[in-house]
């Protein structure tokens, strides 16, 4: 979060409250197709640079935006066009002067949605993976926490049987034991929407499946 901060000037809920602040301003009945500085004036007190930051975070202006897609088609087998995930995803509004048009608010969601993951993905090659694989383990501690789960986690594993590869949490019920090795593992996109047994082994094995 503090990356993110310090790279863009915005904090990750300042992020999402524009981005779905954006979002409902499009889903509205009225059907807006392009959107302004002056609406978020209505809505906070952000400044107008941080608006401004925020808005060329997730848009291209038409050059950029022709020289983007069609780089994105290039790189991908065409036979899977049609059911890959739009390029334009990761730059949902299209900028034309002082205006921002919405190609769709279903592709503005998505793109909002994975904006955080993917930025700090490819901002911070090295260390993100695990960074993010700390913070799923400590999300599935939260999710034990939650239930109030009698568990002995990783540190803990490590001391009682002295081994430096073990598995993340055992959570003891009456009657089982149950062992937890936390894997953040990212779909691709074909995977997503063709979840079938030869798809997902083939997505997972490297993963998953060594762990």
């Amino acid at each position: 979060m503090i990356f993110f901060l310090n790279i863009l000037d915005l904090s990750i809920y300042e992020f999402i409250e524009l981005s779905y602040s954006t979002l409902a301003y499009f889903t509205e009945k009225n059907q807006k197709i392009f959107i302004t500085h002056n609406f978020y004036s209505t809505i906070s007190n952000y400044s107008k640079l941080k608006i401004e930051k925020f808005l060329n975070l997730i848009s291209l202006d038409l050059n950029e935006a022709k020289t983007y897609s069609k780089k994105k088609f290039n790189e991908n087998n065409i036979g899977l066009h049609i059911t890959e995930e739009s390029p334009l995803s990761k730059f949902p509004l299209l900028k034309i002067e002082d205006n921002y048009f919405c190609y769709s608010p279903e592709l503005l969601n998505s793109g909002i949605k994975n904006f955080i993951y993917d930025y700090l993905k490819n901002k911070e090659k090295n260390n993100f993976c695990e960074k993010f694989g700390n913070v799923f383990e400590q999300y599935i501690e939260l999710g034990l926490n939650s239930i109030s789960a009698n568990y002995i986690d990783e540190i803990q594993i490590k001391k009682i049987f002295n081994k430096s590869k073990v598995i993340d949490y055992i959570v003891d019920f009456d009657d089982c034991c149950l062992l937890i090795e936390a894997k953040a593992v990212e779909m691709n996109y074909f995977a997503r929407i063709n979840p079938i047994n030869e798809v997902l082994n083939e997505n997972f094995k490297k993963n998953i499946i060594k762990a």
